[in-house]
């Protein structure tokens, strides 16, 4: 049973076992509170569907005794765990089981701007860390992320910095300064299918995830294109983000 569970344990979980005695944390890691600068625990808010990941966080965070790391599973129970805590960071799932983590921090950021998101992905690339920092995230990671990865983002973030991997930096910048200003009138179901190809998502994916039919959503990414002339769904995607349709 243990093998099974890191068998199937994302890669920052694996990582722990080598990581964990072989270097220790400097100490301390977070030596204030990151909102009021005083000496206190740090609340970390970690909302992901899947109970392996907050498991990895935990034990990469183990050592970290004034942490105090609280886990939801869901868009609806992390909004009203976060209105609760006003936690100093919180780590969201781009996409959550009932929503998307960056619709979440977006509706977060309205109330409370000065909070402080990062955003976890299955997919570590370009399109969606670029999506997730204009929507206001101050740091992005691939759930295969390495221990040291996932503490250098979190210093930085309580720091109040952003913070990307060191390989995704030129290309992020380039899709954020390279269309900028366009930002055509979309629906709010156009901005979701935009950016859940842009996750990677198929259309039948995301039509399932949106409760219509996959002719339904095939429908509209093709008037997506011929809006924009696109000649294929990549370089759709490609198009919304140098333009910032979203």
């Amino acid at each position: 049973m243990f093998n099974e569970y890191w068998e199937k344990a994302p890669s920052f979980i694996m990582n722990y076992r080598s990581f964990h005695g072989a270097k220790k944390f400097a100490q301390p890691l977070f030596g204030t509170n990151f909102r009021t600068g005083t000496d206190a625990n740090v609340e970390l808010l970690i909302i992901d569907g899947h109970p392996l990941i907050a498991e990895g966080l935990r034990r990469i965070l183990s050592e970290r005794q004034e942490i105090k790391i609280s886990y939801e599973a869901s868009f609806a129970s992390g909004e009203t765990a976060f209105k609760e805590m006003a936690p100093d960071i919180t780590v969201v799932e781009q996409n959550l089981p009932d929503g998307s983590g960056i619709e979440f921090l977006e509706t977060v950021l309205l109330q409370d701007p000065s909070a402080k998101f990062i955003v976890l992905a299955a997919n570590e690339t370009a399109s969606a860390a670029a999506i997730a920092m204009e929507a206001g995230a101050k740091a992005f990671l691939g759930k295969s992320a390495v221990p040291e990865t996932i503490i250098d983002a979190l210093e930085k973030v309580a720091e109040g910095k952003n913070w990307l991997p060191d390989h995704l930096l030129q290309e992020v910048a380039t899709l954020r300064l390279s269309g900028a200003a366009e930002s055509g009138r979309l629906s709010k179901r156009e901005v979701e299918i935009l950016r859940s190809l842009a996750y990677g998502e198929s259309l039948n994916e995301i039509a399932f995830k949106l409760g219509v039919s996959y002719k339904t959503i095939a429908k509209e990414s093709n008037r997506l294109r011929d809006r924009y002339g696109a000649k294929s769904l990549p370089e759709l995607v490609r198009l919304a983000i140098s333009k910032m349709l979203f």
